[in-house]
């Protein structure tokens, strides 16, 4: 019987590392690292994450942000926390309507990806998954920004701006 468990989990790993190879898509920054297509489950958090923040429920917002959370903004701001983020995001919108302009965007779509395991220890990169989604501002500039999630909280975020 133990032999009959050793071989069931011997082609279990095996067909679970011949699906991964297979369905790989592009490679990773780190040796050995492959990308593999991500959960919907990861663009759902995602879609909350977006909704709140289009919303400015910054109560939903921050409960979906990891205390730790990295992030980086298109005109150089950035921070280590989720309450600096929390307030660069109503400065933020603050700014915009002292201006005069529009809040808002529209998604234009989001995908999850995630690292497969490297040769090297564990790299940052392959903590939960990656969702690219791009955004067209009320502003008509294009974003395209980058949402690491981790046990359903945002750990990592990047925004990039291309103007019109």
């Amino acid at each position: 019987m133990k032999y009959l468990y050793f071989i069931l989990i011997l082609f279990l790993s095996m067909t679970v590392t011949v699906a991964q190879k297979k369905n790989s898509n592009g490679f990773g920054p780190f040796e050995g690292q492959k990308i593999i297509l991500g959960s919907q489950k990861t663009v759902d958090i995602f879609n909350k994450i977006d909704k709140a923040w289009l919303e400015r429920d910054f109560q939903t917002l921050e409960s979906l942000l990891s205390e730790k959370l990295t992030w980086k903004s298109a005109n150089g701001l950035s921070g280590v926390d989720a309450k600096s983020f929390i307030e660069w995001t109503k400065k933020d919108y603050q700014d915009i309507k002292a201006a005069g302009k529009d809040w808002g965007w529209k998604t234009v779509y989001a995908f999850a990806v995630k690292p497969t395991s490297s040769i090297n220890p564990k790299p940052d990169n392959e903590y939960g998954e990656w969702v690219n989604a791009q955004f067209t501002g009320s502003d008509g500039n294009m974003y395209i920004d980058w949402y690491q999630i981790y046990k359903g909280k945002l750990i990592n975020w990047y925004n990039a701006k291309a103007p019109n």
